[in-house]
């Protein structure tokens, strides 16, 4: 099910905090393939890297729930606008491009 602001800020607060590390050491994101964007642009590990993502309900609670989670302390960059309603979280490690 899509989920709304409060609801995607909980779950990467609560599954960053669960895999452990500073929360500078994630990288959120927002995409309309969140897959690819996660898999083949970032070089995340589907087996061994963690990494998470959904679908928001609509853009404006993507954005908002985006903007937050970078001025908590995420790394990422804030799109100039949604093309999608998808958005990830990965813990970056070498081989992953920011």
């Amino acid at each position: 099910m899509a989920k709304d602001e409060k609801e995607i800020v909980e779950m990467i607060v609560k599954y960053t905090a669960h895999k452990g590390g500073a929360k500078g050491t994630w990288y959120v994101g927002a995409a309309k393939d969140p897959k690819k964007d996660l898999f083949k642009d970032h070089g995340v590990i589907k087996d061994t890297d963690f990494w998470v993502y959904d679908f928001g309900v609509d853009t404006q609670e993507l954005g908002r729930a985006m903007d937050k989670l970078l001025m908590m302390g995420y790394d990422g960059e804030a799109p100039k606008s949604y093309n999608g309603l998808g958005f990830y979280v990965y813990q970056k490690r070498q081989h992953t491009k920011d």
